[in-house]
């Protein structure tokens, strides 16, 4: 603050202190100076400058009520400046209305859809805690323990594999394999012998013939099942011999790698349903069946708490759609004064700083608060800069009312 402005402020200042000693010794009978105080006890103010606003009465809690569907408005209870309790039902639509078709071709929700809404959160909620039960946890135990045996099978192919063949396994293989070529051999033999039946007498004729067709179906099989024997013993001595792949016994450890994991993941489901839910998914699943339910209450505009009716803005048979504003309620145990306080004062002020509060419609009287808020972004408007500030009214209110203008004097030490 310049020294100008300064001067101009603390000039300004004794003059609004002179009007206060007036004002003062009318009431109290009294000339002892510039007077504040939260509960109406007189206290002296010295050594202090006056931070001047002007603002508007409001209150410190108070909401807007809107519908969330599609429907007519039935009955309308309250009126402007009614008072309601926490609970009071203040309007209701007509439930034929809400299964009208325009809402059902709009892209506004319709009773179906919070009636489906409230279904899957309540079989949400049912699933959820169902979930923790003792035959969910015998289960999982059960599935942990097949598991266990699949990894156990698992890890021994791999380690048998793994490792080079003994030499009981080579001479086992050896042996099934030597047998397999006499078995070939003799059946070999025994075929070619068979072929050579195909001229004798007995088959020359057609009728002959077919008769050794059908023989020789059966010695086929025979061979086919000998060679396939003895391909078999091959490839299993193959095996004993050259060990298994890299490859293969690649892919088998990474299978080993997969069971152990999965295992793993069921015992970790096992412990969550040992220790039950968290306090955080109780809260959230009850919380969504406590909306999904409140959705549903779509007939009824409730009172969220105790105040008075401020603004309607709608009445008996109007159509509102999601979001039409029906109402405003105010709850008055606190009034405040939103005021701009110029950028070249703000740094003066701080929160719990005394205010004295003059009305126009209450010409004489004082009223007295303190700071309780100051916004941390201003507004500039026509090259002025402002920072809002909020200040609790602390005296008596009676008759002062949301809108009012009022004038404020900050205190400034």
């Amino acid at each position: 603050m310049t020294k100008k402005l300064f001067l101009f402020s603390l000039l300004f200042s004794l003059l609004l202190i002179g009007c206060s000693e007036n004002s003062t010794d009318i009431e109290n009978g009294s000339n002892e100076g510039n007077v504040f105080a939260a509960d109406e006890t007189e206290i002296i103010v010295e050594d202090e400058f006056v931070v001047g606003a002007m603002g508007v009465v409001d209150t410190q809690s108070h909401e807007i009520l809107s519908w969330n569907v599609y429907g007519e408005i039935e009955d309308l209870y309250i009126s402007v400046g009614d008072f309601v309790s926490e609970g009071d039902v203040l309007a209701v639509l007509n439930e034929e209305s809400v299964y009208n078709e325009e809402a059902e071709d709009s892209e506004e929700l319709s009773y179906q859809d919070l009636i489906q809404a409230y279904t899957i959160a309540i079989n949400a909620k049912e699933n959820f805690y169902e979930g923790y039960s003792e035959m969910d946890i015998a289960e999982k135990e059960l599935a942990i323990a097949n598991q266990q045996k699949i990894v156990f099978v698992a890890e021994y192919v791999y380690q048998r594999d793994l490792n080079k063949p003994i030499q009981s396994k080579i001479d086992e293989a050896t042996s099934r394999l030597i047998i397999a070529e006499k078995e070939l051999a003799e059946a070999q033999k025994i075929y070619d012998a068979f072929l050579w039946t195909r001229y004798k007498p007995e088959y020359a004729t057609d009728e002959g013939y077919r008769l050794w067709l059908g023989k020789k179906w059966d010695e086929d099989i025979k061979i086919a099942n000998a060679q396939q024997a003895y391909n078999e013993d091959y490839y299993a001595y193959l095996d004993v011999m050259d060990g298994i792949s890299e490859e293969e016994l690649a892919v088998m450890k990474a299978d080993v790698g997969l069971q152990n994991e999965i295992l793993i993941e069921l015992e970790n489901e096992l412990n969550e349903l040992l220790i039950g839910p968290s306090a955080d998914d109780v809260l959230a699943i009850e919380e969504a069946v406590i909306d999904a339910k409140e959705n549903l209450d779509v007939f009824e505009l409730v009172a969220p708490f105790d105040g008075f009716i401020t603004e309607v803005y709608a009445e008996d048979a109007d159509v509102v759609s999601k979001d039409t504003k029906m109402l405003r309620i105010d709850n008055w145990e606190l009034l405040v004064v939103e005021a701009d306080v110029l950028e070249v004062d703000v740094d003066f002020i701080e929160i719990g700083d005394e205010v004295v509060i003059y009305f126009d419609s209450f010409v004489g009287d004082v009223f007295y608060g303190e700071i309780i808020e100051i916004g941390a972004v201003g507004e500039s408007a026509k090259n002025i800069t402002t920072f809002p500030v909020t200040v609790a009214i602390r005296s008596e209110v009676d008759g002062v009312l949301p809108g009012m203008t009022a004038i404020i004097d900050i205190l400034v030490d």
